[in-house]
């Protein structure tokens, strides 16, 4: 009988990837129908100490891969029916497998996207997280959606076969994920969000230049550019209105997310990091 799950973890000297498998080894779902494959350059010598009740597998490089050859790396040699991707920063609670698995036998749908928290424990890293995850947090309603991120996501192996995966043109983790997903919505197949089943991410960006920096990764590569008007999708008037337009976007992810109000004091680094995105959008169109 075939494994029901492949958990592939693309990785780069992560501090929290030993906190991650150790979240793996308490998922409620039964561990013999699940394996573990660890791609990317990391010190793996925690996985020596000791014996883990499901298989690992790592696939270590003298270079750091993008995540979406790493992912794609993992796909190649993993057994489930049901690719999981989890980034190594993310904690799934003790039931995100026994979740998806339910989820999942709705033959209907191909891809499984799970919610999102955070630890506010930094002003700037909950800020980081509520910008770019408010569409995805624990507390907002399941229903189906166009795209997803890769921090937790599951796909049928059959559909991320036929979509040919993550697109490699990537070479940071900044799109290639929505780029993917939305890809295979537009195939006609069924994505679904279940905030149940949640991770929380633990990215510890906790400065200005940490959120900056991540901001406008995902602005130059981000998939929604096309959503810009054609007649203003110019660098010079994209950086002339970004703080207007920054402002607009962070009122309208206030407006629309449920139980936004409690992240309001982290107001002003979301609505820089809608700046910083709006530059590396700027600067994509060069």
């Amino acid at each position: 009988m075939p494994l029901k799950f492949s958990i592939i973890i693309p990785t780069l000297f992560s501090k929290t990837l030993p906190n991650t498998i150790r979240s793996l080894e308490e998922q409620t779902f039964s561990q013999k129908d699940f394996e573990v494959i660890i791609v990317g350059k990391d010190d793996f010598s925690f996985l020596d100490k000791k014996t883990h009740t499901f298989p690992i597998t790592v696939i270590s490089s003298e270079v750091p891969l993008p995540p979406s050859k790493g992912r794609n790396q993992g796909t190649k040699i993993a057994k489930g029916e049901i690719f999981v991707f989890l980034d190594s920063d993310c904690l799934p609670r003790k039931e995100w497998l026994s979740l998806l698995a339910k989820r999942f036998e709705d033959q209907t749908i191909a891809v499984v996207g799970g919610g999102v928290k955070f630890i506010e424990y930094s002003f700037w890293d909950t800020a980081d997280n509520f910008s770019f995850f408010h569409e995805f947090l624990a507390t907002n309603p399941p229903g189906r959606r166009i795209e997803f991120p890769s921090l937790n996501l599951a796909i049928r192996r059959e559909v991320f076969l036929l979509s040919n995966g993550f697109d490699e043109k990537y070479p940071a983790p900044a799109g290639e994920d929505f780029e993917l997903t939305r890809r295979i919505t537009k195939l006609g197949y069924v994505s679904y969000f279940d905030p149940e089943a949640w991770v929380v991410h633990d990215s510890r960006r906790d400065s200005l230049s940490k959120v900056w920096s991540h901001a406008k990764k995902l602005g130059y590569f981000t998939t929604k550019g096309n959503l810009i008007p054609s007649f203003a999708r110019n660098t010079y008037i994209i950086l002339l209105l970004s703080p207007i337009i920054a402002f607009a976007i962070t009122i309208y992810n206030y407006l629309t997310t449920p139980n936004s109000l409690r992240f309001i004091r982290y107001g002003i680094g979301v609505y820089l990091s809608k700046v910083g995105w709006l530059f590396g959008l700027a600067k994509s169109l060069r």
